[in-house]
């Protein structure tokens, strides 16, 4: 660790060039919120392959040679379409109904949950998600916001890894776990403002927030766009594969979090004494202009 008092303030006035410490808090900011909302969505994709697809498929009615509508008679086409000469249009090769069930019962899926089940499913996350963001601030601002975010998205992940099994054993058990992955997610955006407001000077802040936080789309869209393939490929066994990557990738983050990031730049240990100096003299300037305004309003 570096003591404060070892930077002496005429040392630099400037940014430091290059790649600092406070760029790989913002990266490693970014890679939590991509996991945090990729084990946040996975489930709405997911469940489209977990629930089982009602069989029965009604059989389209036949034409008939005269519609009337309101009494007036409408001509059909579907006749003169078929016997068109050249290239045949699509009713002329019609999908019958065998067919179409064989296509909805190629992967008929494992659950049989109705669609208030569904919602129930879907929504618990967000029961658990809005307890914890007023605690999650106050818990970063008595301790720090380093623990409070690397704790939450890995309990969402150790809870991703369980989703398998828990849907498998009852629903109840699914619903718990979607709950305590939002417990665990809830403390993560005000852990990182608190992060935020630390590590990023005045000049940076919107930069560094504005990296930070498009983690949240960009996880959400690749969630979205690899689930279908995980599915389909049938990746750690369909499904269950969303979530077994999510979690595994999720874990990953938390040990190299554990090692790289720190509360406060001062409590890091190989931060450079010219970075240090630039971020605490940047952010003190700042209180002392809010603090001298404020004065002057009195």
């Amino acid at each position: 660790m570096i003591p404060e008092d070892s930077v002496k303030p005429g040392s630099t006035d400037r940014k430091p060039s290059g790649w600092g410490t406070r760029h790989t808090v913002i990266a490693m900011g970014f890679w939590g919120f991509a996991m945090s909302y990729a084990m946040r969505v996975n489930l709405s994709i997911a469940i489209v392959a977990m629930v089982r697809r009602n069989d029965s498929i009604p059989t389209p009615p036949h034409p008939a040679p005269h519609l009337t509508y309101t009494g007036l008679p409408l001509r059909d086409f579907s006749t003169e379409f078929r016997n068109t000469s050249g290239p045949a249009c699509p009713t002329s090769t019609p999908i019958h109904h065998g067919e179409a069930a064989a296509i909805f019962d190629e992967d008929p899926g494992e659950f049989n949950w109705n669609e208030v089940e569904q919602g129930i499913i879907l929504g618990s996350f967000f029961y658990g998600y809005m307890l914890t963001q007023l605690p999650g601030g106050i818990i970063s601002q008595k301790y720090g916001g380093k623990w409070p975010l690397g704790l939450g998205i890995f309990i969402t992940a150790v809870f991703a890894l369980l989703t398998p099994i828990a849907a498998r054993t009852h629903v109840s058990l699914l619903i718990i776990a979607r709950i305590v992955q939002g417990l665990g997610e809830g403390l993560c955006t005000p852990a990182m403002h608190n992060l935020l407001g630390n590590w990023a000077p005045p000049q940076e802040r919107g930069f560094m927030a504005g990296v930070t936080y498009s983690g949240t789309s960009f996880g959400t869209a690749v969630t979205l766009i690899f689930s279908g393939y995980i599915i389909h490929g049938g990746v750690l066994g369909g499904w269950p594969g969303i979530f077994y990557i999510c979690g595994i990738i999720s874990v990953l983050w938390f040990v190299l979090w554990c090692f790289l990031v720190y509360d406060t730049p001062a409590a890091h240990p190989r931060i450079s004494g010219d970075e240090l100096y630039y971020i605490q003299s940047s952010i003190g300037s700042q209180v002392s202009k809010v603090r001298e305004a404020v004065e002057d309003n009195l």
